[in-house]
């Protein structure tokens, strides 16, 4: 878990989050760490970091940590219910385990 990818964050038609990479994958489903938390502000949706900082938010471009994993990742050992259930059920494709840092970068 030591790659990185970039790339903006989109919100797909499933209502999940994407990272349309820029470097490294070109399209990641992000799976955030446990104290990370979505917020949707009106029509803003960010990701908050464990601080309650925004570490991502749609339309951003962002900077990732962590690494690629594979399919195993929907059994949902170590996700909460709801995450191990969305990513069975709605958000399908390349999985990233993202690892602190994730941050917004500057355009």
């Amino acid at each position: 878990m030591m790659a990185d990818t970039r790339g903006r964050l989109i919100l797909d038609d499933e209502g999940c989050l994407r990272v349309k990479g820029t470097s490294g994958y070109s399209d990641v489903v992000p799976v955030w760490p446990a104290e990370f938390e979505p917020e949707v502000v009106g029509e803003e949706v960010r990701v908050l970091n464990e601080e309650g900082r925004g570490a991502a938010k749609v339309g951003a471009d962002i900077f990732l940590g962590g690494g690629s994993v594979g399919d195993s990742i929907k059994d949902g050992t170590g996700l909460s219910p709801r995450t191990a259930r969305d990513l069975r059920e709605r958000c399908q494709g390349t999985y990233w385990l993202a690892a602190p840092p994730a941050r917004i970068t500057e355009r």
